[in-house]
């Protein structure tokens, strides 16, 4: 059996994001946020960030930095805690489409902060039991600080809450 490994990696901070001190307009809560959690700075995206775009952006790029074509993915698969834009709609379709991966298959999981984790895993696992399939692409985007009330005290446990997109290739026959 061959082993199958992360070849690639891309996140997406960019101009998309911004430092901390826009959205954590309370000073105490932000002196206990950093005291309690440890937490120097945090990415949030601005208001009306397109996050699709930011997707498919981070797929490009790490399909790039893999040196592979979208037409090489047999997978796609998109993790995320964040609501869809519309109802009935999967994002990792929307990802195939924006990237060209029309040959993949693709399915999104929701599965809070183990999202990545899961779909880790079963991207691992379906290249291993699918013998005609050598790539997968995996996008782990969160959209989630605009639900933290910066206001609320009751809000601190939820400061970790941030927003991100990564992608990553994974290839089977790579270690």
């Amino acid at each position: 059996m061959r082993p199958v490994g992360i070849v690639s990696v891309a996140v997406v901070p960019g101009p998309a994001s911004i430092g901390p001190e826009a959205f954590i307009p309370d000073a105490g809560l932000r002196a206990r946020a950093v005291e309690t959690l440890r937490i120097r700075a945090k990415r949030t995206f601005h208001p009306g960030t397109d996050v699709e775009r930011c997707e498919a952006q981070a797929a490009r790029s790490a399909l790039e930095t893999a040196g592979i074509g979208p037409e090489k993915i047999d997978l796609v698969i998109h993790a995320s805690t964040t609501p869809p834009p519309r109802s009935l709609y999967s994002r990792s379709a929307g990802v195939m489409k924006a990237v060209g991966a029309g040959r993949a298959y693709g399915f999104d999981v929701m599965a809070g902060c183990n999202g990545a984790t899961w779909a880790l895993a079963n991207a691992k696992s379906l290249l291993l039991t699918h013998d005609e399939w050598t790539t997968a692409l995996v996008l782990v985007s969160d959209q989630l600080a605009s639900y933290v009330d910066y206001a609320n005290e009751t809000h601190l446990p939820l400061f970790n809450w941030a927003d991100a997109v990564s992608a990553v290739v994974l290839r089977k026959g790579e270690a």
